[in-house]
């Protein structure tokens, strides 16, 4: 079974040495790959006998103009990801055919999360990034709020029956945490045991085999061009 966490966040000047030692920790923990949030190209030799796979999250003030941004960024990246601040992104992102994912990381996030955000998701068939990140990290009241915020996000995207992709947000390889600690941590968001498991060990699996497909593709391309120069 191949484990995968979509989202891990690496400065642009530290990413050949932070990325070494992000690998071989999610090796251990037994993670298949991983998705890098990052423009820089990732060093050939790290992604050899390792699925790494660059990640970019749009964070737009509002959705007037999100259809253009996806498509100027698609071929940039092999996963795009819009942030879910805001309800009119949310269902703007839902029926933009270059976005792959939507992220729900704060309070803020989880917030516009409602019964008309998750039927969207759910008809048009978008992914639901819950990032646990913010819950790692935070303690006290701040983590109790963010709890409630998520739990009642998640119960939305849960009954409308929404595929769930689970991540760390990892931003040090000491953060990252193995699929079955983000399973138990996913419980205290209110996802449901059998939930976590599949967006774990299923939805992820799944979408590193359409990224791949698309990162294969590209790469054909690119020798096709050589060596027709």
């Amino acid at each position: 079974m191949s484990f995968y966490d979509f989202h891990i966040r690496i400065k642009k000047s530290m990413i050949e040495p932070s990325l070494s030692r992000f690998c071989a920790i999610a090796k251990e923990l037994g993670y298949s790959g991983l998705a890098v949030e990052t423009s820089t190209l990732i060093p050939e030799y790290l992604c050899e006998n390792y699925h790494l796979y660059r990640r970019l999250t749009l964070s737009l003030p509002n959705a007037s103009r999100l259809k253009f941004h996806a498509k100027e960024r698609r071929k940039k990246t092999d996963l795009l990801v819009v942030q879910g601040h805001t309800k009119p992104i949310c269902l703007a992102a839902a029926a933009a055919s270059d976005v792959d994912m939507v992220m729900f990381y704060g309070i803020e996030d989880f917030g516009v999360i409602d019964s008309l955000v998750a039927r969207t998701f759910s008809n048009q068939e978008m992914l639901a990034e819950v990032c646990l990140g913010g819950l790692i990290q935070s303690s006290g009241p701040n983590r109790s709020r963010l709890m409630r915020s998520m739990a009642t996000a998640v119960e939305h995207l849960v009954r409308a029956n929404c595929t769930l992709i689970i991540t760390s947000g990892a931003t040090a390889p000491l953060e990252l945490r193995a699929p079955r600690d983000l399973v138990a941590l996913a419980f205290l968001a209110n996802i449901p045991e059998d939930v976590a498991k599949q967006s774990m060990y299923s939805n992820t699996g799944v979408l590193s085999e359409v990224v791949q497909r698309r990162v294969t593709g590209r790469q054909v391309k690119t020798k096709r061009r050589s060596n027709q120069d």
